[in-house]
């Protein structure tokens, strides 16, 4: 009888045994594969985040400074925007401010529960140069649902709620008629015309107080809306936020410094850089790649252990078939490979 035959006998009068050893190399290779694709994961996360994001900067208010009205309205000045999109380091600019636009003909969707009739109906308008690039979209909140995103190129076009454009019986390229902002310019009864380029699926996350809160009652448009909605004339705008993207090889410390020297009030906002966000994120992914590691390393000399005591209780159980066979002049060599 040849060895491998002995051996295939034992292990399957030897269940048990045979079992227990399977399951532990079954777990110490499960656990090193696992730990090996979490560490690759990371890294190319940490890749693509990089990539996706490099060095961008915001101007965003301090949060403990009230700018505006403190109802989404900014102290940006708008020429100070346009110095900076004129830098050779920028490679483009995203404003953001918020307005209300009154509705003429349609109607706000209310919650099931809402006793309460409203007299002002109202969109809650977010305004961007580059739609895609709103928190709500980014974070996933929100997605598009039809038509397409609005670019710098884009005056007065907005992209609505599935559910308003439901109650409303609205599709893409149809024409809303606003009135001017209720809570900045409700003296102005001129109306502003604008054209659904889009339409959005998503739900509320946090609870409403009001219906115009509601996710379902906001909508994105381009800046140039926004300013019809707040009556600001031509260069006069003030913006809540914005983020500015360089070019591939731009100088970031010239730019930071150059964007500091703008008149925009630094008491109440502040300009970071996305960079920051990106070492922090690195080196969490590292510290984790680093504990995976190291229980990688104890699992190996732990399962490396367990094994080797595995094995000396199996050859201890054949001690009986190994004087066997040296009774009947098997070498030790062919013995030893047998055993294991």
């Amino acid at each position: 009888m040849n060895l491998f035959k002995r051996s295939f006998l034992y292990v399957i009068r030897k269940k048990r045994k045979s079992i227990t050893l399977f399951v532990c190399l079954w777990l110490v290779a499960s656990t090193l594969i696992s730990g090996i694709a979490v560490k690759n994961a990371g890294l190319t996360a940490k890749k693509t985040f990089s990539r996706q994001t490099g060095s961008i900067l915001h101007i965003s208010s301090d949060s403990t400074d009230l700018v505006g009205d403190g109802y989404g309205s900014g102290e940006i000045p708008e020429k100070a925007i346009v110095n900076i999109a004129s830098n050779p380091n920028v490679k483009r600019v995203n404003n953001n401010l918020m307005a209300y636009a009154g509705l003429t003909s349609e109607k706000m969707v209310t919650r099931p529960n809402d006793k309460e009739q409203y007299k002002e109906q109202v969109l809650q308008v977010h305004g961007n140069s580059y739609s895609d690039t709103d928190p709500k979209y980014t974070a996933g909140m929100i997605s598009l649902k039809e038509g397409r995103h609005i670019t710098p190129k884009d005056q007065r076009v907005i992209i609505v709620h599935q559910a308003f454009a439901k109650t409303n019986h609205l599709k893409v390229g149809d024409k809303l008629m606003f009135s001017k902002d209720p809570v900045r310019n409700s003296k102005d009864k001129t109306l502003v015309e604008a054209t659904i380029v889009g339409i959005y699926k998503g739900k509320t996350v946090q609870k409403s107080n009001y219906p115009y809160e509601m996710l379902e009652n906001t909508a994105f448009s381009d800046t140039q809306l926004i300013k019809d909605l707040y009556g600001y004339s031509k260069g006069k705008a003030f913006y809540r936020q914005t983020t500015v993207y360089p070019k591939k090889k731009a100088d970031i410390k010239a730019l930071k410094s150059f964007i500091k020297k703008q008149s925009i009030d630094w008491n109440k906002y502040q300009l970071t850089i996305t960079a920051t966000l990106l070492t922090s994120y690195a080196k969490s992914i590292d510290v984790l790649n680093q504990l995976i590691t190291s229980l990688q390393g104890g699992m190996l000399v732990v399962s490396i252990i367990l094994v080797m005591m595995a094995l000396l209780f199996w050859i201890g159980g054949r001690t009986h078939e190994t004087g066997i066979l040296l009774a009947i002049g098997k070498s030790k060599a062919i013995i030893i490979v047998s055993t294991q």
